[in-house]
């Protein structure tokens, strides 16, 4: 299986790039065809969505920037079952590609889950947390007595988050009906049997988180089947069928951006690369997979407040 994932990537992106197929989903199914007996090419949820990404910004005829953002709040729902006894404990670690490694930018105290919680609220601080470009979140269960478990995670890029929250940001009860769902993606390949088209993106002129003067909150919502490591529970064991984990975020001016906010604020030892953030606490046993979870894409080396088109 080496060279699947990672190959299937830029493999796709040139079938769009060159106009060979029109949508994310058609250069993905193709590829999976020719590549594997299985139809199962790209399977990682991440790098399906990297895809749909490149597909955007061949049909909108986007001029990609770097974006930088706060995330304000993280919300999952519903509580997965390792936590529906109330014996445990959740943290998030995120991740941000700034030029040529990643760095872990924030990672949150351990915060217990209650018992009854219907979802679970991971607020960020006052201020959030900054990021541009390439962002990886990475989340741990921590059961009383036992060690930490890496439950999931996912990447996503800044430039496209580009869904408005109709509402202002949720209050303190962490209120679900506050989160649209709304989100824009490219299916998993379990979900193809039940689409016969691609779920087409109306242009809607390049990315809306280029204007910081907008103070709207934005929202980005991905569900259990684009989750990174979650896409495997088939029999809803670990996470329920609609299981989906929300941002919150907010634009940044371009001053703040988070190249100089994370040279000042980061100290040297947090700075690792994708593979060794992907790897290094992961409980899970080796699969066929396991050589495409550390991908990277390069569009995080540009300066944030630049057009680099």
């Amino acid at each position: 299986k080496a060279g699947k994932g990672r190959t299937g990537v830029m493999v796709c992106c040139y079938m769009l790039h060159s106009r060979q197929f029109q949508s994310a989903n058609e250069a993905l199914n193709f590829y999976g065809q020719k590549r594997t007996t299985d139809r199962k090419g790209v399977t990682i949820p991440s790098q399906r969505r990297y895809v749909d990404y490149y597909a955007s910004l061949v049909q909108e005829n986007l001029d990609y920037h770097q974006v930088v953002l706060s995330i304000r709040d993280v919300f999952l729902e519903p509580v997965p079952s390792q936590f529906s006894g109330g014996q445990g404990n959740i943290q998030l670690v995120i991740y941000n590609k700034i030029e040529e490694g990643t760095n872990k930018v924030f990672s949150s105290p351990p915060q217990e889950v209650k018992r009854g919680e219907t979802h679970i609220r991971i607020h960020l601080g006052d201020n959030g947390v900054i990021v541009q470009g390439d962002v990886k979140l990475e989340f741990f269960s921590k059961p009383k007595m036992m060690r930490k478990e890496k439950m999931f995670h996912f990447w996503f890029n800044t430039f496209f988050v580009r869904d408005q929250a109709p509402v202002p940001e949720p209050t303190e009860n962490g209120n679900s009906d506050l989160i649209p769902d709304q989100s824009s993606r490219s299916f998993s390949y379990e979900e193809q049997s039940r689409h016969s088209t691609y779920n087409e993106m109306k242009p809607r002129g390049g990315s809306l988180s280029l204007d910081s003067a907008d103070s709207r909150p934005l929202i980005l919502r991905i569900g259990k089947w684009d989750l990174d490591d979650a896409h495997k529970d088939k029999t809803n064991k670990l996470y329920s069928s609609d299981f989906k984990v929300s941002l919150v975020l907010e634009r940044v001016p371009c001053e703040s951006g988070a190249s100089s906010w994370i040279r000042t604020k980061v100290p040297p030892q947090l700075h690792e690369t994708p593979s060794e953030s992907s790897e290094a606490d992961s409980s899970d046993a080796s699969t066929g997979e396991d050589d495409e979870e550390g991908w990277e894409s390069g569009a995080g080396r540009f300066d944030p407040c630049h057009n680099q088109g």
